[in-house]
């Protein structure tokens, strides 16, 4: 009898053992895995934001060379993950021209903007040339637009992307293509005939135009409804061009 009262208990702490082994383990990969999966999560969230931004890059290399080398059109192969990508609503951009006596050249182009919706908040937008970063709080220009001021010229080029509406494709692999429809030269000015240039851009992202354009030697006021007003004066070259380029988002 003493046996195998040694025997249950035996029985008895081994089975207690393995339960508190196995309480030890599951509550260890509670603990790990919830801040775990969060830091996992957050990788593959800045990872898929950085592919995003390169392929954006390669987005406005291949749209440049539409204006820079006249190339008749460019497609862009851009893996969007699980996001949309959207052909915006139309943003303004306006070029008004003084020679001292009368304002001419009154010249306004509606575009459509590229956007990528990376999650609730964060967005990449090409726009007019340049591809900016926004989220809830603030902005951010990636890669410049196609203005060049410096003492003695400005060199504004107008990529005038065009759609007949808005639209959207959702996930997986899509091809952003761009072609060429007409060219316009509409100033090239070398007798210093003009003294001002104003440059207006009507946007939601006025305010990453507003700042940049700055910084770029432009005078710049707003925005206000949307709209900065950007001013060059004092210079002896300048020149305008723009081209209307067709957009479209193919799968």
């Amino acid at each position: 009898m003493p046996d195998c009262f040694g025997a249950d208990d035996r029985a008895v702490s081994e089975v207690i053992g393995y339960v508190l082994v196995f309480s030890l383990v599951v509550t260890s990969i509670v603990i790990v895995s919830g801040p775990g999966f969060s830091v996992l999560e957050e990788a593959r969230s800045a990872e898929q934001n950085r592919n995003a931004e390169t392929a954006f890059d390669v987005l406005h290399a291949n749209m440049a060379e539409l204006y820079t080398e006249h190339a008749p059109s460019r497609a862009t192969e851009m893996d969007i993950g699980d996001s949309d990508l959207v052909v915006g609503e139309n943003v303004t951009v306006r070029i008004h021209l003084d020679d001292g006596s009368s304002w001419d050249n009154d010249t306004s182009y509606r575009i459509r903007s590229v956007v990528q919706r990376l999650d609730d908040e964060r967005r990449l937008v090409y726009e007019a040339g340049a591809v900016l970063r926004t989220n809830r709080e603030a902005g951010i220009v990636v890669s410049d637009p196609p203005v060049l001021s410096n003492d003695e010229s400005v060199h504004i080029t107008i990529p005038a992307t065009q759609s007949a509406s808005t639209f959207s494709v959702r996930g997986g692999t899509v091809l952003v293509r761009g072609a060429v429809q007409e060219r316009d030269v509409v100033v090239s000015d070398t007798d210093d005939t003009y003294q001002t240039v104003i440059l207006n851009v009507t946007s939601p992202r006025a305010d990453l135009w507003h700042d940049h354009l700055e910084e770029g030697g432009f005078d710049c006021s707003g925005p206000t409804n949307d709209t900065t007003e950007c001013q060059r004066d004092s210079f002896s070259r300048l020149y305008v061009t723009a081209h209307e380029i067709d957009l479209s988002l193919v799968r």
